[in-house]
C-alpha cells in the first residue's frame, strides 16, 4: 500500500478473501466478512473531501487491472466551513448489489429486493452514482476555490448539531434515501436560518433507517412489510409519511426520467430574467443552458404543495403527451433561509 506522498513503487501479495455468503432469508442482507488487510491513518493535515483508494493488480495474467474504493474525509469537530457538503451514501448503498442483494428487483439475485443492504462489502455500482451525479459539482466547487467541507448520510444522522454551524447546506447528486432523522435536522436548520441547495433530483425521496450500529440501512418500502413500530419510522416514501419533499424543496420527483436516455436542456424563465442570481451569467429571457442538464431524473413543481412562494428560475417542458415538465425553483423561508433546487441530476454538469 502506498499514498501519493510516499510513493508508489513498492507492492506485496495481497490477501485471498472468502466468496460471498448467501443472502439471510427473510432480510437479503449480505456481509462480506473479509479481514481487514490494510489501513490508511488521515492527519490533521487531511483536507475534507472525497477520495479514491486505487487498487491495483501489479503481476499475474490480470496486471495493470485496478478498482476504486470511494471514502470521504469528514471535517474536523467545531468545523464552520460556508458550505457543508452532504455525500449520498445511502443512495449509493440501496443501488449496489454486491453478494446478490440490493434495495433493487432488478439489481437483485432472482429479482427479488432485499430489505436490509450492508456498508459492509464493496461497491458494486457506486461509482455511477459518485461520477455522474456528483463529480461534477465537487469539481467546481473545488476549482472556484469555495470554502466547502464534506459529510455522508451517516455523518449527519450521527450528528445532526454540526448542520447549523454552517451557512449553506449543499445536497449532493442522487440523495434519494434519508433517514428520519436527517429530514428533521435539514427542516431544522432552514428554519434556524441555514440557507440550502439542492444540487440533484429525486432527493430525501424514500424513508430508510439504520440498523447495526449504523453498519446496516434498511428499506421495506412497504408500511405492510416493515415491523417497525412506530408508523413514523416505517420505510416508505416521505410523501406517504404526509412529508412530501416539496415541502422542503419546493419541487419533487414524478416517475420523471429519461426513458429514452436522451438529455435535455433548461430555458430561463422569462419572467425571473431579472432575478439577482441572473445578474453578470450572460443568461436573458429565453435562453437555454447547454451540455444537457435535464436527466436521468428531474423533479417539478408540484400543484397544491405547502411552501412558500417559489421563484421559478428554469423550466423544460416537452408539451402535451410529453415526459413530464423539470423546474429550478428558489424560495425564502421565514426564517430568511434561502432555499435552491436544481431539479435535476445533471445540473451540475
Amino acid at each position: 500500500m502506498c499514498t501519493r506522498a510516499s510513493g508508489c513503487t513498492v507492492d506485496r501479495a495481497g490477501v485471498v478473501q472468502p466468496a460471498s455468503p448467501a443472502p439471510a432469508s427473510g432480510t437479503g442482507l449480505v456481509r462480506s466478512g473479509w479481514t481487514v488487510t490494510d489501513t490508511v491513518p488521515v492527519g490533521a493535515d487531511w483536507v475534507s473531501g472525497y477520495y479514491l483508494a486505487q487498487l491495483v493488480l501489479t503481476s499475474g495474467p490480470d496486471a495493470g487491472t485496478a478498482r476504486w474504493v470511494p471514502f470521504i474525509v469528514r471535517p474536523p469537530a467545531g468545523s464552520n466551513s460556508a458550505v457543508l457538503v452532504q455525500v449520498p451514501v445511502n443512495t449509493w448503498l440501496a443501488y449496489n448489489g454486491w453478494g446478490g442483494k440490493s434495495l433493487y428487483d432488478n439489481k437483485s439475485t432472482n429479482g427479488q429486493r432485499g430489505n436490509h443492504v450492508s456498508f459492509e462489502r464493496p461497491y458494486w455500482s457506486g461509482q455511477y452514482h459518485l461520477l455522474d451525479h456528483e463529480y461534477q459539482l465537487v469539481r467546481y466547487l473545488e476549482r472556484e476555490g469555495f470554502d466547502a467541507t464534506y459529510a455522508t448520510d451517516v455523518d449527519l444522522h450521527r450528528n445532526p448539531g454540526q448542520v447549523t454551524s454552517h451557512r449553506l447546506l449543499m445536497l449532493a447528486g442522487h440523495g434519494e434515501y434519508w433517514t428520519r432523522r436527517m429530514r428533521d435536522t435539514t427542516e431544522l436548520a432552514r428554519d434556524s436560518g441555514v440557507n440550502i441547495a439542492s444540487m440533484g433530483a429525486n432527493t430525501a425521496y424514500w424513508q430508510v433507517r439504520y440498523d447495526d450500529g449504523e453498519h446496516t440501512m434498511v428499506g421495506y418500502k412497504s408500511a405492510s412489510a416493515d415491523p417497525a413500530t412506530d408508523p413514523g419510522d416505517k420505510t416508505v416514501t416521505f410523501r406517504d409519511l404526509g412529508r412530501p419533499e416539496c415541502e422542503l424543496l419546493g419541487v419533487q420527483y414524478d416517475n420523471s426520467w429519461s426513458v429514452d436516455a436522451v438529455a435535455r436542456n433548461y430555458g430561463v424563465v422569462s419572467a425571473s430574467a431579472s432575478h439577482p442570481w441572473f445578474q453578470g451569467t450572460g443568461y436573458s429571457a429565453g435562453a437555454s443552458t447547454t451540455g444537457e442538464t435535464v436527466g436521468y431524473e428531474w423533479d417539478l413543481i408540484t400543484p397544491g404543495c405547502s411552501h412558500p412562494p417559489l421563484t421559478s428560475l428554469f423550466h423544460w417542458d416537452d408539451g402535451p403527451g410529453g415526459f413530464p415538465p423539470a423546474d429550478a425553483v428558489s424560495y425564502t423561508a421565514p426564517s430568511g433561509a434561502r432555499v435552491f433546487s436544481s431539479g435535476s441530476m445533471q445540473f451540475a454538469w
